[in-house]
């Protein structure tokens, strides 16, 4: 392995709208190395281009990023997790999963959230912090869901803004 960290970025806020510091490190594990993967919430019914880059293992940091014609992409439909396997890049299998997920893996991907987000020097939690204000409220449902269940108060006012969102 000649290189630290590998990321992906692309248009859109959650990839990092092309900015190398605010993309999406990916992450690899004994059990699944030489495959990098990373997990994103996306926009549903859009297409999101994206290239992957690697961070060098020198003093400077240098990225280098993926040297291929046309940018990779993934199209999103409502309702649906995509698991995009991008094959092999730089000598690692790479993947990202895209969408919504069904009850059950909500359950089981908050219970794990919620252990990255407590571990402050987590790569999750760094990204955590890089999320749309829209994607926050969508993880503050499933944790209403998995810790309370279905909404059973009324919906607040028109001009409560925030506990109109976090209702709906």
């Amino acid at each position: 392995e000649m290189f630290d960290s590998l990321f992906v970025s692309g248009a859109g806020e959650e990839m990092g709208q092309w900015d190398a510091e605010k993309a999406v490190e990916m992450h690899t594990s004994e059990d699944i190395y030489p495959t990098w993967k990373a997990s994103l919430l996306l926009p549903h019914n859009t297409t999101v281009p994206y290239k992957y880059f690697l961070v060098k293992k020198d003093e400077q940091g240098h990225k280098l990023w993926e040297k291929i014609e046309n940018n990779r992409s993934v199209e999103t439909k409502k309702e649906e997790t995509i698991l995009v396997d991008d094959g092999v890049y730089e000598g690692v299998r790479v993947s990202v999963t895209c969408g919504s997920l069904s009850d059950e893996d909500k359950k089981e991907q908050f219970e794990a959230a919620a252990k990255l987000i407590e571990d402050k020097e987590s790569a999750f939690a760094s990204n955590f912090a890089k999320m749309t204000s829209e994607h926050k409220l969508q993880l503050h449902g499933c944790f209403q869901q998995a810790t309370v269940g279905d909404c059973d108060t009324e919906k607040p006012g028109m001009l409560d803004f925030s506990g109109k969102a976090k209702w709906e």
